[in-house]
C-alpha cells in the first residue's frame, strides 16, 4: 500500500468512528464497490434530489458510506470524503448493527440480519443497486445482535437470542445448516 492509499484508509477509519453512535455505517471501496465521487456540486446535489423506485433502481458508481436507519427501515448514502449525504432510500429492513470487527461481506453482498415479528432472519443488501436480494429465515425468536461470515465467506453465523442458539447459515443454498445451542441469551 503505498503513503497516500494508506493515509486515505486512515482518513476513512477515522471517518467510520466519527459517524458512529447509534448509526451503522459500511465503507465498501474495499469490498468491489466502484470508486469516485461526484465530478462537482452539481452531480452531487442532483444525487440527492434523486429518489428513484424500488423497481427503477440505477446502480451506485461512487465511493459510498451507508447509514442504515432502524427506525424507517431506510439507507442514507453518504459521501465519506465530504462527508455530505447525498440521498436516502427506503430498504425494507432494520439494519441495527454492522461492524468493521466483524466480517459481513461475500464479494457480492452485505449480510446482516433483521427481525420481522421477532423472528430473526439473515439478509443480504446488493450494495450496488441498495436494495435487499435475500432473506433467509432461521427459525429463531430474536433478538439478535450480530452475524459474522467464515473466512471462505460461504457460511454465516447469527446468534438467536431469545432461543439461546447460534444459527449456521449456508449461503449458497440460502437456508440454515445447523444449530448450536448454547447458553443464556447468546
Amino acid at each position: 500500500m503505498n503513503p497516500a492509499t494508506a493515509g486515505e484508509v486512515r482518513s476513512r477509519r477515522r471517518f467510520l468512528r466519527d459517524v458512529g453512535g447509534g448509526t451503522a455505517a459500511a465503507l465498501l471501496s474495499a469490498a468491489g464497490v466502484a470508486c469516485g465521487k461526484p465530478a462537482n456540486r452539481a452531480d452531487a446535489a442532483a444525487a440527492r434530489r434523486a429518489t428513484p423506485r424500488a423497481a427503477n433502481r440505477q446502480p451506485v458508481s461512487a465511493l459510498l458510506g451507508f447509514a442504515f436507519g432502524a427506525a424507517q427501515q431506510d439507507v442514507t448514502l453518504f459521501d465519506p470524503v465530504t462527508r455530505q449525504a447525498l440521498e436516502t432510500r427506503p430498504l425494507g429492513a432494520t439494519v441495527t448493527w454492522l461492524s468493521n470487527e466483524q466480517r459481513f461481506w461475500d464479494g457480492r453482498s452485505i449480510w446482516t440480519f433483521d427481525l420481522p415479528a421477532n423472528q430473526v432472519e439473515a439478509i443480504a443488501i446488493d450494495p450496488r443497486t441498495i436494495a435487499l436480494t435475500q432473506r433467509i429465515a432461521t427459525g429463531g425468536r430474536g433478538p439478535a445482535h450480530g452475524l459474522v461470515l467464515t473466512p471462505d465467506r460461504t457460511t454465516a453465523y447469527v446468534n438467536i437470542a431469545g432461543d439461546n442458539a447460534i444459527a449456521a447459515i449456508d449461503l449458497a443454498a440460502g437456508e440454515v445448516s445447523g444449530r448450536v445451542d448454547t447458553g443464556h441469551f447468546p
